[in-house]
């Protein structure tokens, strides 16, 4: 674990977590777990084994939250709403066994991985069940611009993440690409499932694109902050492996603007930190002095901003209210 020497400071949060904010939603979202439980079940006991794995260590639901938030804010939630919530929810849970096999994670929500416990044959298989779960739900449900909206949004995530790891090794990525690839792998289901929430409630096309609008800015401070967790966020906060970014070699954002002040002379010795887990603590050290920190975090806070700004012509409300507080406190979770 990586430990910084200091942390970016802020005056958006009034205190709460991220699970402050949905609180309200917990009954909601038990029938989400429950609606996904379902979903997994198989006339298999061997199968049902490996995928009770994937009922243990509830995650943040933020998400699912999301589109339960983007349907409240329409008007009243409905049993459809719940079955929705489910399929983003599966999506983003078979994106993060796939993530994990690749990365070599071994933890996840401070629990041994799928990999770990069943291998990656099974971790990545598991991934693909869910997601046939997810599409054969769609199909059911005869809604076809939710499925044309659910479709997209798994495209443009299998694109982030093909994207990311074509680039994976490379010595050099721009923050374009970099804005292209979170945007793919995290911003598009964030979008969907805002997207979602609002036709599902029967939002017009304005409000429909205000809320996607929304979870796509959303997404990509999330995004940031999660890669900036990655380098000074706390192991048993995140309940997560990290500092697998530097070990995969993917760039995130500090670090693409670090190599961007350097000439070419100047990056060598960074590069060989990057390479190097045992020179990762000095690579962080660069990463402070340099502003490259903060200059990630105050990106973050732009697009946190960004997403804020386009709740303005969603009718102020309770659920309005919360998804405002979210754009905030994504920026400081778990700092």
């Amino acid at each position: 674990m990586l430990t910084p020497d200091s942390k970016p400071t802020t005056t958006e949060s009034d205190g709460q977590s991220l699970m402050d904010c949905i609180a309200f939603l917990s009954s909601d979202l038990d029938k989400v777990c429950a609606c996904i439980a379902v979903q997994l079940d198989t006339p298999y006991e061997e199968i049902n084994h490996l995928l009770v794995h994937l009922l243990q260590g509830r995650g943040k639901m933020l998400r699912p939250a999301l589109l339960l938030l983007s349907g409240q804010a329409m008007g009243t939630l409905t049993a459809d709403h719940i079955e929705l919530a489910a399929m983003i929810e599966m999506i983003h849970i078979a994106s993060l066994l796939h993530d994990d096999v690749i990365d070599e994670a071994d933890t996840r929500r401070g629990a041994p991985t799928a990999n770990v416990l069943h291998g990656n044959e099974a971790a990545v298989l598991m991934g693909d069940f869910l997601l046939s779960r997810v599409f054969e739900v769609g199909v059911r449900c005869k809604d076809f611009e939710v499925l044309d909206i659910l479709s997209r949004a798994a495209l443009c995530l299998c694109q982030g993440e093909l994207l990311q790891n074509i680039h994976r090794n490379s010595s050099c990525v721009s923050e374009e690409i970099y804005f292209q690839i979170i945007r793919g792998k995290t911003a598009a289901l964030f979008s969907a499932a805002c997207r979602i929430g609002s036709v599902a409630a029967g939002g017009d096309n304005d409000t429909v694109q205000a809320l996607a609008d929304y979870g796509l800015n959303l997404g990509i401070a999330f995004q940031i902050t999660d890669d900036l967790l990655d380098l000074v966020g706390s192991e048993n906060k995140t309940g997560k492996t990290l500092g697998t970014d530097l070990v995969q070699h993917k760039l995130t954002l500090p670090v693409i603007h670090l190599l961007n002040q350097l000439s070419s002379d100047q990056q060598d010795p960074v590069r060989s930190e990057l390479s190097d887990p045992s020179r990762h603590k000095k690579l962080l050290v660069r990463l402070h002095q340099s502003g490259s920190i903060a200059y990630a975090y105050e990106q973050a806070k732009k697009y946190g901003a960004l997403a804020s700004n386009a709740l303005q012509s969603i009718p102020h409300g309770y659920a309005c209210e919360q998804l405002h507080k979210i754009a905030s406190t994504v920026l400081i979770r778990r700092w």
